[in-house]
């Protein structure tokens, strides 16, 4: 059994339940006994403590039972997304080489496996049920590892260039940040944790099952989380006694949106605070989420390379200033100059961490490691002052990143794939701010003479290479970019291009069916002609939780109308959508049938 794992202080009863879903509640002595029998399924690969699984599956029960099988045996952990396009996939393995793969049954095919060395130990294939249904060993050909202590687990960020890096997070550091949170955040055996976030990515991974098996605790997943289950998160609240409710700006932002018939959703004997991460959370948005359902908000500052975090803001209030990062824990911070002076007092420069808690490299990729890595400091890109009562400011990133929706996305990658098409010459992609998603990532785009694009075309072209919330918003025809005497795009002057937000062209003449599917079109970045009645999030290209809530913005713009929450969360389908806005019209047309109609 794994060191780190049994240095771990949770000894909870059997009985105590650890992970509660609308589909399954397991307690921790069941989770033993799966985990056993989990290895076991592993067994004939002849895996061995050091050996990396790269883990692909959609099965959430399947995902929470490798990981902590993984920590237990001593294995390294490689979480990905088995719905990320097969382009970033292809140089994710590629970077990654792992011993073992264990992945979805539909991906065997859409992986082009058959043309790739099978890894070294094999692989292990699950159907949808999350049931294994295929087993390929070939563990004579890697011997048992030398390592003393294997890392935990290795989270894939897409970089500044045409290749991932994986953060390589080592056991003590784990452990180190895990006793960090629950010393600030007074996790315990009696916590019960909600954390809707994805688990390939660290505040979904270390802030939900990690992070409460450390603690003896209760994790409470909800389904896949969508704008339509906002309600259903806060009603969980009461109904499961959340004590601790972790996610990301954006998920305050809808909760803001979309709660407001459930205003006390909070006001419970059990609940503690709400855990905002993985992004800034803006001042107005912090202050009016506490200000509507009455709790307090907490914010953790940091990037995968700290595990999760290192500077808090509260929920203490020592750490607690309302639009600040707040105050480092458990590690040293310095502001530095680019020349890597140490600055004082409100002076911005780039902030430099170090810690136990900090990542052991980029796998593979020593030279990556060598850039952000300094005697032993972190150098984060981000600029930050402190000011003189020592607590912390974001005023932006040195390095040409952006964060939408709590996901970090890199422009020079987007705009890799973007001059992989054969009709552009050159592009460039920068982020334009957001209200509800902090960011999102927008095109200018130079085309070769005589050719002819629509932005439709080229966002389908970049979803055969990239994740959906990477996918440019916005695509501006220009016909150059303006580059400095070294040939360097001048990033600011093409900020300074930037427009107002486009609002999609809708003629007068279209009945309003077609008027809602044209708006549709524009949010989803689709061709009208892909939409009908039945389309959902299930079966539409471009449907996802971003450009639901642009489709709900433009709606009520367009046609005058403030949506209710009610009908929001009806808004399941294409069709739906036009029924609901047509009612909405004749009621607002006929007062009286309007008042016949409520009685």
């Amino acid at each position: 059994m794994n060191h780190l794992y049994q240095q771990w202080r949770s000894q909870p009863p059997a009985d105590h339940p650890f992970y509660v879903s609308p589909d399954c509640s397991l307690t921790y002595g069941e989770m033993e006994v799966r985990m056993e029998a989990t290895f076991r399924h592993w067994q004939p690969l002849g895996l061995h403590a050091g050996d990396t699984l790269f883990l692909a599956v959609s099965d959430e029960l399947l995902n929470l039972l490798s990981v902590l099988t993984a920590l237990r045996y001593g294995l390294t952990l490689m979480m990905w997304n088995p719905h990320a396009p097969l382009w970033e996939t292809e140089k994710v393995l590629d970077l990654a080489q792992p011993a073992c793969l264990c992945l979805d049954e539909s991906l065997l095919q859409s992986w082009n496996l058959a043309q790739r060395p099978l890894p070294a130990r094999g692989m292990v294939v699950v159907d949808d049920q999350g049931m294994t249904v295929q087993v390929t060993a070939q563990a004579a050909s890697l011997p048992a590892s030398t390592q003393e202590e294997s890392p935990a687990y290795v989270l894939f960020t897409s970089g500044t260039t045409d290749l991932p890096k994986g953060v390589t997070i080592s056991g003590p550091a784990l452990a180190a940040h895990l006793h960090t949170l629950s010393r600030h955040f007074g996790y315990s055996a009696t916590s019960r944790l909600l954390n809707p976030l994805p688990w390939h990515h660290a505040d979904g991974l270390v802030g939900g099952p990690l992070l409460a098996w450390y603690n003896g605790a209760t994790l409470v997943r909800p389904h896949r989380f969508t704008p339509h289950d906002v309600v259903h998160l806060l009603e969980r609240v009461a109904k499961e006694r959340i004590t601790h409710l972790i996610g990301v700006p954006t998920l305050l932002a809808l909760m803001a949106r979309l709660g407001t018939d459930h205003r006390h959703a909070f006001k419970t004997p059990w609940f503690e605070v709400m855990v905002s991460t993985g992004g800034k959370l803006e001042e107005n948005l912090w202050r009016t989420f506490e200000e509507q359902f009455q709790v307090p908000v907490a914010n953790i500052y940091g990037l995968t390379e700290t595990v999760v975090g290192g500077i808090f803001c509260g929920p203490n209030g020592a750490s607690r200033r309302v639009g600040s990062l707040g105050k480092p824990v458990d590690c040293t911070v310095e502001i530095r100059s680019p020349e890597g002076e140490v600055l004082g007092e409100n002076q911005m420069g780039e902030l430099w961490i170090t810690g136990a808690n900090l990542m052991s490299g980029y796998l593979n990729q020593p030279e990556a490691t060598r850039t952000v890595m300094e005697a032993g400091w972190f150098r984060s890109g981000d600029l930050i002052s402190r000011d003189e009562e020592g607590f912390y400011h974001f005023h932006g990133r040195q390095k040409n990143v952006l964060m939408r929706g709590g996901f970090p996305v890199f422009p020079e990658q987007i705009a890799e794939v973007l001059n992989l098409h054969p009709q552009v010459a050159e592009a460039v992609v920068i982020g334009r701010p957001d209200p509800i998603w902090e960011e999102v990532p927008v095109a200018f785009v130079v085309l070769h003479p005589g050719a002819a694009l629509t932005g439709k075309e080229l966002a389908a072209f970049c979803r055969t290479r990239l994740s959906e919330y990477k996918i440019p918003k916005t695509f501006y025809w220009v016909d150059h970019l303006p580059k400095g005497p070294a040939g360097k795009i001048l990033l600011a002057q093409v900020r300074s291009w930037l427009q107002p937000v486009e609002k999609t062209v809708v003629s007068s003449a279209l009945n309003i069916p077609q008027q809602v599917a044209v708006l549709a079109s524009g949010c989803f970045n689709v061709s009208v002609t892909t939409l009908n009645d039945h389309s959902t999030p299930g079966n539409t290209t471009g449907w996802d939780s971003l450009s639901f809530m642009e489709l709900v913005v433009q709606l009520e713009e367009h046609f005058n109308m403030i949506l209710a929450v009610q009908d929001i969360l009806k808004m399941e389908s294409l069709g739906a959508i036009q029924r609901l806005v047509i009612e909405y019209l004749q009621q607002r047309e006929d007062p009286e049938e309007q008042a016949l109609d409520l009685s």
